[in-house]
């Protein structure tokens, strides 16, 4: 358990640190991806379309353990979504003064990163899963895509933003 721990903290250190030269450039944005499955696209899971995360759940909560490759591909919807949310917030935080106590946002940011991480990390869990583990699999994912937005939530608000 603890070698998984320090697994997880190394790769969360590792990602920060690539994290510069695998973000798009500044004014790109990442492409919005589409499911081969119902043509299911990251502009459905954008709450910038009314949609709130609660519903975006009630769609992958039904996903059954047959289907678990439809659930891969909208768990990589959700990450590339929240690799749009890192885009946005690093080009804020580049563009911030170098006067403002950024302190706060820099420590916010980290939680963000590393719960990117460990949502990046939940595709190996899904596919470790079996049928009788699938509804847990599919809780831990939840909790990971809870902690990223919560993440998120709380660098946009930060004293900074």
């Amino acid at each position: 358990m603890k070698t998984n721990t320090f697994s997880r903290l190394v790769v969360a250190a590792l990602g920060a640190a690539a994290l510069p030269f695998i973000t798009p450039a500044k004014g790109e944005q990442p492409e919005a991806t589409q499911a081969a499955s119902g043509g299911f696209t990251l502009d459905r899971l954008s709450t910038e379309n009314g949609e709130d995360n609660a519903v975006q759940w009630e769609y992958l909560e039904r996903i059954e353990f047959d289907s678990r490759r439809e659930f891969l591909k909208n768990l990589k919807l959700l990450e590339t979504k929240v690799d749009a949310q890192v885009h946005e917030l690093n080009a804020k935080r580049s563009a911030m003064n170098s006067t403002i106590d950024t302190r706060d946002w820099d420590l916010a940011m980290k939680e963000m990163l590393a719960s990117q991480v460990y949502l990046n990390g939940m595709n190996e869990e899904v596919d470790k899963a079996t049928p009788d583990t699938w509804d847990q699999v599919k809780d831990k994912v939840h909790q990971a895509w809870t902690r990223t937005q919560n993440a998120y939530d709380k660098v946009k608000s930060s004293t900074t933003s």
